[in-house]
């Protein structure tokens, strides 16, 4: 008798998840019992080449916005004595108006949590009107000033705010700016009589001017900063909501689709995860902290799934980034890690809304319909497993309904090395009415699955179980199980493991993923302790200079 058969429907669509425990021996470990709520459970790492990569993306998104900076300064006026006599001078109508940045914008990540953005070698240039009144009957003078500077630079440091615990979006915030001048070239076309007289006059300007520019052009300058960070960050940051669904978030990993179930246990997997009630499970990742070590940013996020932005956030377990032994990973431009304690909430929440209690039906169009009937031809039939719906048994000649239901939320931690510990808790409730939910019996299964998780060539990820424990306990006699039946021996353990193994199949995780306005390159899936890590390199497509 295959019993492990009846064993994999209950594993695989009683608990479709699993945080749990490295004492794979425990079972009554509760994932949620810990210390702090300031853990997060999602980070992302900015590494140097991911700056680079930002650095280019960002000098045309700056120097269009600063080539629409025009900066006035007010009138200027001054007199000077030479031979007796007073010459007037008023300068005019002066405008900054030219903004450039020839050279490449440069982004770097700065301790203790800034993003700073320096533009070397500004070009500024700009004009005004000069008049010259003479003494006695000597004619006025007009003409203009031409003023210009190719050594100025500017900085400015950003600080992401924390929001996880507000209702607000990701912004940031210029905290520091610092616009350094440089010197200027002037020069004056001027009309009427000129001379060594007017030219000391003149050079009086050039001292008066500095003065000037200073207290006018450097803070006009950074007064326009932080509309910059509304307009190119903020902004775009308001368009991201809080939060995203579970079924979003299986649909972008591909784990799920618009497809009828088939005929095969692994694709009605598929379809029960098309559910509509995945939509309520949402998942929140504000920002918690930022932090910066000179080389990386870290940005840490909420990363729990929730019923809404008030439900209590449950507390995690502590974790941290492993640093990869692999120099190439650690050099790709962004790392995502995932907790363990994300994952965890997903299934606390799944458990909340009864999403972990299904009905399996004999009139389903499926294996799983025609396993579950009393006239099943195929090679394995629950009529054979069960000895209450066998010859001479109480419920021979009946089709059954199986009522799966996890008794706690699944659990799973990530360990070293690719392995993924999974703790599962279910009953199975047998019925011939499903609105009958007392049934005629009921199995208990309590298992910890060991899975390696290996990634060949082309990004294919790949699940290998390992039962390390199974335990069946019928609740009642109404199935009529013997002991002997309910022994899994280790035969009966590798024959459902690859029973499982046949079902989870390859995963093939995209390399390129193409989005509005990033590509995501060469993307690389591990599991590290803890996390499922995920490494990519991107590109900016050409952002709007409008």
């Amino acid at each position: 008798m295959r019993n492990y058969e009846l064993i994999l429907l209950l594993l695989l669509y009683a608990c479709k998840g699993g945080s749990s425990i490295p004492n794979k021996a425990t079972l009554d470990h509760d994932f949620m019992q810990d210390d702090s709520d300031n853990v997060p459970g999602i980070m992302v790492q900015l590494r140097r080449r991911g700056f680079e990569e930002a650095s280019h993306a960002f000098t045309d998104v700056i120097n269009a916005k600063i080539r629409q900076v025009t900066v006035s300064i007010p009138d200027i006026k001054y007199s000077e004595t030479y031979l007796g006599a007073t010459w007037e001078v008023t300068v005019s109508n002066m405008k900054i108006d030219h903004f450039d940045t020839p050279d490449a914008v440069s982004l770097t990540p700065s301790e203790p949590n800034f993003v700073d953005v320096y533009c070397p070698n500004l070009i500024i240039r700009g004009s005004a009107d000069i008049f010259i009144r003479q003494p006695g009957f000597l004619p006025d003078i007009n003409g203009k000033v031409f003023m210009s500077t190719k050594q100025a630079t500017l900085l400015m440091s950003f600080v992401m705010n924390n929001n996880a615990y507000i209702a607000q979006p990701i912004s940031s915030d210029i905290i520091k700016c610092d616009a350094q001048l440089g010197d200027w070239d002037i020069a004056f076309d001027l009309s009427g009589i000129s001379g060594w007289i007017v030219d000391k006059i003149l050079s009086a300007f050039t001292y008066i001017f500095y003065g000037t520019i200073s207290e006018y052009l450097q803070p006009q300058v950074c007064d326009h900063a932080p509309n910059f960070v509304k307009t190119y960050v903020n902004d775009n940051s308001e368009r991201i909501p809080p939060s995203i669904s579970a079924k979003d978030v299986l649909e972008s990993m591909g784990i799920t689709g618009n497809r009828e179930p088939s005929n095969t246990i692994r694709s009605y997997v598929r379809h029960i995860l098309q559910s509509e009630k995945l939509k309520e499970l949402l998942l929140f990742y504000g920002v918690m902290q930022s932090t910066s070590d000179g080389n990386t940013f870290t940005v840490e996020l909420d990363g729990s799934f929730r019923q809404d932005f008030d439900s209590e956030r449950p507390h995690f377990n502590h974790w941290k980034i492993s640093p990869s032994d692999s120099d190439a990973t650690n050099e790709m431009m962004l790392g995502l890690f995932i907790s363990d304690n994300t994952f965890n909430t997903l299934f606390a929440e799944m458990q909340r809304i009864s999403f972990l209690d299904i009905v399996l039906r004999p009139d389903s169009p499926t294996s799983i319909g025609e396993f579950l009937r009393a006239n099943c031809k195929q090679q394995s039939c629950l009529k054979d497993l069960v000895p209450v719906l066998q010859r001479n048994g109480a419920f021979h000649g009946t089709d059954v309904y199986l009522r799966i239901r996890a008794k706690r939320a699944p659990s799973m931690v990530f360990g070293q090395d690719g392995r993924v510990f999974v703790d599962l808790l279910a009953t199975a409730d047998f019925m011939v009415d499903p609105n009958n939910w007392q049934g005629f019996g009921r199995l208990e299964i309590a298992t910890n699955v060991d899975f390696n998780v290996a990634i060949s060539e082309g990004n294919k990820l790949t699940l290998f179980a390992n039962i390390a424990k199974l335990k069946l306990t019928e609740i009642g006699n109404g199935l009529r199980f013997t002991e002997a039946d309910l022994d899994i021996d280790n035969e009966k353990l590798e024959g459902l493991e690859e029973e499982i193994n046949d079902v989870l199949g390859t995963l093939t995780i995209p390399t390129d993923i193409a989005e509005d306005f990033v590509t995501l390159r060469k993307t690389d899936v591990r599991i590290v302790e803890h996390a499922l890590q995920i490494n990519v390199d991107f590109k900016f497509k050409p952002m709007s200079q409008e």
